[in-house]
């Protein structure tokens, strides 16, 4: 039985830089030298936890400038280069139509500050009347940390057995499964196929 169904945003509601060369098209935008991408992403990656709970992803601009030797316009926003490479999911929104016709909805998601509704404002993701939205920037957790599910669980109010999470990450899927949520490993690389495979897994649930 699914009473809820939590939505990742990024790399589920959105195609964001899951297994594409997003991160090396923002790096060259911004005149990272392409020997130094794998810094450059890790340079996020190190930086999530502060990005995704207090810190606008714009104060890293300093830094990126100092890491990597390079000269970034004083007009140019990070956010809003993340927001123009993500990319919609047409394929998505269907299957979040019938899920919401079978149980509540949510969203449960690692955002960058402000970054939610800058990609609803862009028409990246639609505008839906979510039931519940756990934004790491709103509650101070991000995903794997064991404190942001059992407050997703918390506000869905219902059984831990009955949260369906779809989300692009095995970590933060094998962090929901340790709570006894279900599950479904959603792939951005494919992802027409991977909404029929979702939509199918609702129906048959």
């Amino acid at each position: 039985m699914i009473s809820f169904v939590y939505f990742d945003v990024g790399g589920v509601l959105a195609i964001d830089f899951s297994g594409n060369d997003g991160f090396t098209q923002l790096g060259k935008e911004m005149g990272v030298p392409e020997g130094h991408m794998g810094e450059f992403m890790q340079l996020f990656i190190d930086e999530e936890r502060a990005c995704c709970t207090t810190d606008p992803i714009d104060m890293l601009l300093p830094h990126l400038e100092k890491t990597f030797g390079i000269t970034i316009p004083q007009s140019y926003s990070l956010l809003d280069g993340f927001v123009r490479h993500f990319h919609r999911n047409d394929s998505i929104w269907p299957v979040v139509e019938y899920a919401k016709s079978k149980a509540r909805v949510g969203t449960l998601t690692n955002m960058y500050v402000n970054m939610f509704r800058e990609l609803e404002a862009k028409h990246v993701i639609e505008t839906v009347a979510w039931d519940v939205m756990v934004d790491s920037t709103k509650v101070g957790y991000i995903k794997p940390d064991k404190e942001i599910f059992l407050l997703a669980q918390e506000k869905a109010g219902v059984p831990a057995g009955e949260i369906l999470f779809v989300e692009n990450s095995q970590k933060h899927i094998d962090a929901a499964r340790e709570l006894g949520w279900q599950t479904f490993l959603y792939d951005p690389k494919h992802p027409e196929a991977s909404s029929e495979a979702l939509l199918d897994y609702l129906k048959n649930a």
